[in-house]
């Protein structure tokens, strides 16, 4: 193919891949560049998370264009967590940057929790003090409201409990030089943080930390204002409560722990078996030779009479 034929054909593809929907939060551009959806399916799930965290939060009303950017591992950034994560939000310009299941090889209903998580990104980007609220805080809310907390993220708390500084709440204010293992623990924490919030100070202090943000509050005053707490009175009641109600948890991996050490139990098995079957056996010959003892001294007897 001559090289302008190629060029066009690029641009053909681009502009087809390329459609703008009009949302309740403005203008946003979808670039498909995944082949799991096609255009007319993603702009229905996009409208349909839209509007259901319309429907749960108050949210701004001010409308700005952004970007949604289905990735088939063609997208290049310097974020080292985006080997791991299945999307990410970028505020400046204002767009989602999310892995296609064809290439994450995560479900399609996977790719529309992700994709509700980063719009709940976006919705909390766009206040006023947005720049105030923890890494903790913003992960946690969004995983709270698009359903995404499980057993694992307490089991992995349970399995981390003996480590107190993990459970700081300012080691959580950004997730930056983290490994595979402390990032996935830093998201368990987060869900686990909102859960513990509403559960301690009400089963609606998360959303009422959003709304009193919406009404311009910084984080810290929205914190306060919603738990009567400051964030280093939390930080001091988090992990004692975290450590009494998670440390049992570990044990429901026992099963897992056990099965992996079946291997060595037959072994074991094996051996103590082989050890009382040699016994029997040493018994047996002994018994057998005393019964050929006395079977002599019988017919010695006999003799002799």
């Amino acid at each position: 193919m001559k090289p302008y034929y190629l060029s066009i054909f690029i641009i053909f593809n681009i502009l087809l891949s390329n459609i703008d929907v009009d949302t309740p939060w403005g203008k946003c551009t979808i670039i498909n560049n995944g082949t799991s959806f096609k255009n007319t399916e993603i702009e229905k799930i996009l409208l349909k998370k839209i509007n259901k965290l319309n429907n749960t939060f108050n949210v701004l009303d001010n409308q700005k264009s952004f970007n949604i950017i289905i990735d088939n591992n063609q997208f290049k950034t310097n974020n080292p967590h985006w080997k791991w994560a299945l999307g990410i939000t970028y505020s400046s310009p204002e767009r989602i940057i999310i892995k296609d299941p064809a290439n994450s090889h995560i479900s399609k209903n996977r790719f529309k929790t992700v994709l509700e998580h980063e719009l709940n990104h976006i919705m909390v980007n766009r206040l006023k003090n947005s720049g105030t609220v923890p890494r903790w805080f913003k992960e946690g809310f969004a995983m709270f409201y698009s359903n995404e907390v499980s057993l694992n993220h307490r089991i992995k708390i349970a399995k981390n409990i003996h480590v107190k500084e993990y459970f700081n709440l300012s080691n959580l204010n950004k997730f930056t030089g983290f490994n595979k293992s402390r990032f996935d623990l830093a998201y368990a924490q987060s869900a686990i943080y909102i859960l513990t919030i509403n559960k301690l100070f009400g089963e609606h202090s998360s959303t009422n930390i959003y709304n009193n943000m919406l009404h311009g509050m910084n984080f810290e005053q929205a914190f306060y204002s919603t738990t009567s707490k400051s964030l280093s009175e939390f930080n001091d009641i988090l992990y004692p409560h975290l450590k009494k109600k998670y440390k049992w948890f570990k044990l429901i991996t026992l099963p897992n722990q056990m099965f992996a050490f079946f291997p060595l139990l037959l072994i074991i098995g094996f051996i103590m078996r082989s050890i009382k079957n040699k016994k029997i056996e040493k018994r047996w010959i002994l018994e057998e030779e005393i019964e050929r003892l006395e079977s002599l001294k019988i017919d010695d007897e006999i003799e002799k009479n």
